[in-house]
């Protein structure tokens, strides 16, 4: 029943992704100079703002926030329909009233189901990141989806702030720009409730920026950052001895070594982070 609502209700954003790059490959093919002045200007303020990098980064956070929320009327906040987004609904709901778990029904035998434990106490199978983003959604906004959107705004302007590291500024921007229209608006991170990868990506990319600004050896200071190690627990994995040790995959050492980056020292942090996500 659900499933099928949801199906109804919602337009498919991957047909109107593809529809709008079939039209726009057509034009380009059969009017090749068609608004060329037009977007030479475009180019020219493109690059104008690409240069003022912190603004750049804001912008697109901005206008993933602001783009999803235009196109609400066409695609209205989703709609729960498989198992998983249910188990993150039942953590974030369960966090918004103050709890860090439920206690288990009386006859839970009769009510059990995938991806939530029951016992010792009724709960998702799940860590806690996502269900804390949609506790801090409800709490704040009245919705849980609109914590998911927050954080994909903030995934959105931490990636145009990792390419500022990589790239050329308009390149990096372009690179922001991309990732508003793919994930932001067009990807099941942001439209449905089982999106964690946007917690990941977040984490991944404050990472990755990181990781080439540690390249510059400093006198004083060892090239390590808790927010960055913290959110980007999703690269930790648990060791077999406990399920509170975690270290990271042999190839993030792998590729910093390659490229002769200092490594900075996240084991002191994604230890604990880690139980996260």
């Amino acid at each position: 029943m659900t499933l099928a609502l949801a199906a109804d209700t919602t337009p498919s954003l991957m047909m109107i992704e593809a529809g709008l790059t079939m039209i726009a490959v057509a034009v380009s093919f059969a009017l090749p100079r068609l608004g060329a002045s037009w977007f030479k200007r475009i180019e020219r303020g493109f690059a104008r703002l690409a240069r003022r990098k912190a603004l750049s980064v804001i912008l697109v956070g901005a206008s993933a926030f602001v783009l999803r929320l235009a196109i609400l009327p066409f695609c209205p906040i989703p709609l729960p329909f498989i198992q998983d987004d249910f188990s993150f609904l039942l953590s974030g709901n369960t966090f918004a009233l103050g709890r860090l778990t439920n206690p288990t029904p009386v006859m839970w035998t009769h009510f059990e189901t995938v991806q939530e434990t029951m016992h010792p106490t009724y709960m998702s199978m799940y860590f806690p990141a996502q269900g804390l983003v949609l506790a801090a959604g409800k709490v704040l906004f009245g919705h849980p989806w609109f914590g998911i959107l927050c954080v994909t705004a903030l995934m959105c302007a931490a990636f145009c702030w990792m390419l500022q590291a990589w790239l050329p500024p308009s390149w990096a921007l372009l690179g922001g720009v991309l990732v508003v229209l793919r994930i932001g608006l067009f990807s099941y991170w942001i439209n449905t409730y089982t999106g964690g990868g946007c917690i990941a990506a977040l984490g991944g990319a404050l990472v990755m920026e990181r990781s080439l600004a540690s390249r510059e050896p400093r006198a004083h200071a060892t090239p390590c950052c808790w927010p960055q190690a913290s959110l980007s627990s999703r690269y930790a994995v648990p060791t077999r001895d406990s399920c509170f040790r975690f270290r990271l995959p042999s190839c993030w050492d792998d590729g910093l070594s390659s490229q002769r980056i200092a490594r900075p020292r996240l084991c002191c942090c994604v230890e604990p982070c880690s139980l996260l996500h």
